[in-house]
């Protein structure tokens, strides 16, 4: 996938990450770097029903902003203040958890306008 990198790919689904996401990431401190990929390592390898809530959250249903598109579920790993927002698409047979884009916390509310536009770029890898 042009602008993205695989980060990991395990048994329970592949990670890729968009760059404007890790650009995001980079600017966070080293720990919380370092715990978000370990993060999207355990989501590949054990899937999101291995997350407790102060890990990996829904954070809501948003249009995919195609006409018959209906609606996208996305997601946050949260690693402290860093959190990386994606949701799951099939890429080739396989399941995948797309990271779009990231942000770093100063409060726990998500930015319901960065929610609704990594909605639709999901809407658009389907």
């Amino acid at each position: 996938m042009e602008g993205y990198e695989l980060a990991y790919n395990g048994p329970c689904c592949a990670v890729w990450v968009a760059k404007r996401a890790r650009k995001v990431g980079s600017k966070a401190p080293a720990d919380q770097r370092a715990r978000m990929d370990r993060l999207m390592k355990h989501l590949a390898n054990n899937g999101p029903e291995a997350f407790n809530p102060t890990q990996y959250k829904h954070e809501g249903r948003f249009p995919s902003g195609r006409p018959g598109g209906g609606v996208v579920a996305v997601f946050a790993l949260k690693a402290y203040q860093l959190r990386f927002y994606g949701g799951f698409v099939n890429l080739g047979g396989k399941r995948c958890f797309v990271v779009e884009d990231g942000d770093i916390k100063k409060k726990d509310k998500a930015d319901q306008s960065l929610l609704v536009a990594v909605a639709k770029k999901l809407g658009s890898e389907k």
